[in-house]
């Protein structure tokens, strides 16, 4: 099983962020969402607040965004939102 997921980070006007990470946590309506490689398909409404990304070498990054939506399949993972 391959340990890395594609993450793309989309706003209205440019891909904010395209790599491979390990872990996504995200600030869904209904609390943290986690969302690692190989997760079943998801999609769900974002809240205001941070996402945390761990990419493929395991350098932790983090995001400030003011919602959105999240979009998951087990081997590519959408974030539709505005950066704040």
């Amino acid at each position: 099983m391959n340990n890395t997921v594609l993450l793309e980070i989309i706003s209205p006007d440019k891909v904010f962020f395209s790599g491979q990470v390990r872990s996504i946590i995200c600030p869904s309506e209904d609390g943290a969402l986690g969302v690692l490689p190989g997760h079943c398909p998801l999609i769900a409404h974002l809240k205001p607040g941070k996402l945390q990304v761990t990419d493929s070498g395991g350098k932790k990054e983090e995001f400030s965004i003011r919602g959105g939506f999240l979009q998951v399949d087990p081997h590519h993972v959408t974030i539709y939102t505005i950066p704040s």
